[in-house]
């Protein structure tokens, strides 16, 4: 009977240890739309540089936040920006980046671009933006996942949240874009 009892607390330990570890992330999966994230810069205004959509995915990947960069008006054919990128929603909603110790990027690249960059700002005037690096792949043909350990830097109170790919600047066609399948948050 002890035993049985035993077995019985130990299920019910473990659930809820594993119960707790799904709720430790936050996850933007963008399966049904973009989910408040956008291209406009939190502040100060700047010309928005990126366009952003939702497009209908396939097989795994339900839906996707597909990011552009513009064309250059000046200069037809070529990217009107260096860096492509996307913002949180504004305050972040409920997400609470000082509670996160890892950020997760499952994306297919289509630009030139070979550095991923998350960057956090406090909502203060003249505050800068902090940053860390990782090098991707350029033209993928298939989705990829790239994982952040993020430093102590990023991790302020009602931060403001950007993920972009650097270094986009080039040629500009119809196809050249960064598909991202899910963004995850998580401890």
């Amino acid at each position: 009977m002890k035993n049985g009892k035993l077995k019985i607390a130990l299920l019910v330990l473990t659930i809820t240890v594993m119960i707790n570890s799904l709720n430790a992330q936050q996850v933007y999966s963008f399966d049904k739309d973009l989910e408040n994230w956008n291209s406009k810069t939190p502040a100060p205004p700047v010309p928005v540089s990126t366009a952003i959509s939702w497009e209908k995915g396939t097989d795994n990947n339900k839906g996707l936040a597909v990011l552009q960069p513009r064309e250059n008006p000046q200069n037809p054919g070529t990217t009107a920006t260096i860096h492509t990128v996307v913002y949180a929603p504004r305050n972040n909603g409920e997400l609470k980046i000082k509670e996160y110790n890892y950020l997760k990027v499952t994306l297919k690249n289509k630009t030139d671009g070979n550095v991923l960059q998350v960057g956090t700002k406090p909502d203060a005037k003249g505050s800068k933006w902090s940053t860390q690096n990782l090098r991707i792949s350029t033209q993928d043909s298939e989705f990829k996942t790239y994982t952040f350990t993020l430093d102590q830097k990023l991790k302020g109170e009602n931060v403001d949240i950007k993920i972009l790919v650097a270094q986009t600047k080039g040629e500009w066609t119809k196809d050249t874009k960064v598909y991202i399948d899910k963004i995850e948050f998580l401890k």
